[in-house]
């Protein structure tokens, strides 16, 4: 998991302020190279990066403002893989996770910055305190998980079913908005820091989850195989497909795709099932997003997403 953080909005400058909402602009809206935006926390002139390998960001031309480097906007809980609740850092996750193996947690067993980490998952009620006469008891330590805390932990080894991840990805989400909006009056980086992360949440909310099924013939003589796509868009799925025909043009001789489930508003959850289903993954030179599931489909579990409605605080971003 990385911890690197991309700028994906610039500050139009010839655009009025009112002090309130900034003039935002999404790297996917500009050419790559020069733009006539800026950094919307130090001004700085951007240049779009819009390459093979990283996402799409926008890049200081000069030194990256620490602002930017450290900014807590450009991630949604549960989504980015540098996303954590507020006050958390992702190495907290990680460490909740893989390292806290049980529900016996004793506080003294951890030194420097893994007890930091630790005080960071109890004051995020992740982790909670054992009253004194009920530790040791039942092999319990001064410290146990909390409900949402082995929620957070089973997301992270990919156990949750995606209908449980969907609502705690809801609350995380919608707690960080809550946090920034918060904080948004104060003005300055935290007004910046609001703005920002409104803007890359309403954008991921308009994606579609969609589910596809896929033939294919590897050769004119090859036997058929059956696989299935997973994928987001925020455009109509006809289009999307026409797409993915003529990109498996290029790696298999025949392919016939059929739409099985289009979800809207759920694309948040696409890169939790790839996790979570990631040793059925059919790869297919640099494509990552199909599937051999053989009889055991997904689609009755994708197909829970739709009772999954979203939480007021969220239903109008």
């Amino acid at each position: 998991m990385s911890d690197q953080v991309f700028l994906q909005y610039g500050l139009n400058p010839d655009d009025h302020e009112d002090g309130q909402h900034l003039a935002l602009v999404s790297v996917e809206e500009v050419e790559s190279g020069r733009s006539a935006l800026v950094c919307p926390y130090c001004r700085a002139p951007l240049i779009a990066r819009k390459g093979n390998i990283n996402q799409h960001h926008f890049a200081h031309d000069g030194e990256t403002c620490r602002e930017s480097r450290t900014s807590i906007a450009m991630s949604i809980p549960l989504y980015d893989e540098i996303a954590t609740l507020p006050g958390l850092l992702a190495s907290d996750l990680r460490l909740l996770t893989h390292t806290l193996k049980r529900d016996q947690l004793n506080q003294s067993q951890f030194r420097g910055s893994y007890r930091e980490a630790f005080d960071r998952l109890v004051d995020a009620e992740l982790i909670e305190s054992v009253p004194e006469g009920q530790r040791w008891v039942n092999n319990v330590g001064s410290h146990t998980y909390t409900k949402v805390g082995k929620q957070y932990a089973n997301a992270g080894k990919n156990r949750l079913s995606l209908s449980s991840f969907d609502k705690l990805q809801q609350d995380a989400i919608a707690r960080k908005l809550l946090w920034l909006k918060t904080l948004a009056p104060l003005g300055g980086t935290s007004l910046v820091d609001y703005q920002l992360y409104l803007s890359h949440l309403n954008k991921l909310m308009q994606q579609s989850l969609y589910f596809l099924d896929v033939t294919i013939h590897e050769t004119s003589r090859s036997q058929p195989i059956s696989l299935n796509k997973i994928g987001m868009t925020h455009r109509p799925i006809d289009e999307r497909v026409t797409e993915i025909r003529a990109e498996l043009g290029h790696y298999c001789h025949e392919a016939t795709v059929t739409v099985s489930e289009v979800l809207p508003g759920k694309g948040r959850v696409e890169l939790y099932f790839k996790r979570k289903y990631r040793r059925r993954q059919h790869r297919m030179g640099p494509l990552t997003e199909y599937f051999n599931f053989a009889q055991r489909s997904p689609v009755d579990a994708l197909r829970t997403l739709k009772t999954v409605k979203l939480i007021p605080g969220l239903g109008s971003v």
